[in-house]
């Protein structure tokens, strides 16, 4: 799945915010190896960047009968980084 970030938190459990382009929802991230390059600055993030993932999607139904949608991040395996102008001398 192509996703683009919305919003995102460094902090260990936070989810961050993505779009699919029509939708915009939270996901947990489950990949420790690129939380690790994340971590260690190896990744560096910019509006429009995308990321193409491996997604679960979890449907259940609350207690109450209202269904909700959970979705995880199992794997970022691509980093693109939207085009960036360069600068003119």
């Amino acid at each position: 799945m192509a996703l683009q970030i919305v919003s995102l938190s460094f902090k260990p459990g936070h989810k961050w915010r993505f779009t699919d382009g029509e939708n915009t929802f939270t996901a947990s991230i489950e990949d420790e190896k690129f939380l690790q390059e994340v971590a260690n600055h190896e990744h560096a993030f910019a509006k429009g960047d995308t990321f193409i993932c491996e997604v679960r999607i979890r449907q259940y139904k609350t207690p109450s009968g209202m269904l909700k949608v959970e979705r995880t991040i199992i794997k970022v395996k691509e980093h693109i980084e939207a085009p960036r102008q360069l600068k003119l001398l």
